[in-house]
């Protein structure tokens, strides 16, 4: 969208982030298909589950997350066992 004078421009991306873990303190830990992570309070308003139309449109888009996650868990693993 386009300022009214036309210097600036804003827009909105959907960012697909999925729940990583529940902190002991309740905050969820979130993560992207590339590995950027974000705490938010569970009470967050833009937080929401994915109906079944949004898991069927955009399974791709949660496999990969599910993927980057098993490869950067293995990852830490292997490198904890090599300290």
């Amino acid at each position: 969208m386009a300022s009214p004078k036309g210097e600036t421009y804003g827009y909105v991306v959907d960012k697909f982030w999925v729940v990583d873990e529940v902190l002991a303190d309740g905050r969820l830990r979130l993560v992207t298909a590339r590995g950027k992570l974000h705490v938010v309070s569970p009470d967050d308003p833009n937080l929401r589950r994915p109906g079944l139309v949004q898991r069927f449109l955009w399974r791709d888009r949660f496999a990969l997350v599910e993927a980057n996650r098993d490869n950067s868990e293995a990852t830490r693993s292997s490198m904890a066992s090599v300290s």
